[in-house]
């Protein structure tokens, strides 16, 4: 989780301590961002409950911060309860079996809300 953003949404300087490419694969529900990685994988394999894990970051409360999950749902259909502080707008993701989601999380300074996008599938 290394993408800090300085300044305004309209025109940001990105903050990047380490490789933005970084990525993490995550044995577990638990989210844990990293100061050093961007990109998180999971592969469930029965129904999961995600919680985002913000401990490890120094500047939760002064930047925004964005990360991006894979779900790599290919050992079929499998019921995604996301956290209660995540906000979908008018459409929540549909998961379906055999295909992998990309998603982006974006919680804004001083909110404890996460803004989230079904970015892809393939």
């Amino acid at each position: 989780m290394a993408i800090y953003y300085k300044g305004s949404l309209v025109n940001p300087t990105l903050v990047v301590p380490h490789d933005i490419y970084d990525d993490v694969v995550q044995a577990t529900n638990n989210i844990e961002l990293l100061e050093t990685a961007t990109v998180y994988n999971i592969k469930p394999t029965s129904e999961i409950t995600i919680s985002f894990n913000t401990s490890n970051l120094t500047l939760i409360d002064t930047k925004y911060v964005t990360f991006m999950l894979v779900l790599d749902m290919t050992d079929g259909v499998q019921n995604v309860i996301w956290p209660n502080n995540v906000t979908w707008g008018n459409i929540s993701p549909t998961i379906t079996a055999n295909v992998h989601y990309m998603f982006s999380f974006t919680k804004p300074v001083g909110s404890n809300i996460w803004i989230g996008n079904q970015m892809f599938s393939w």
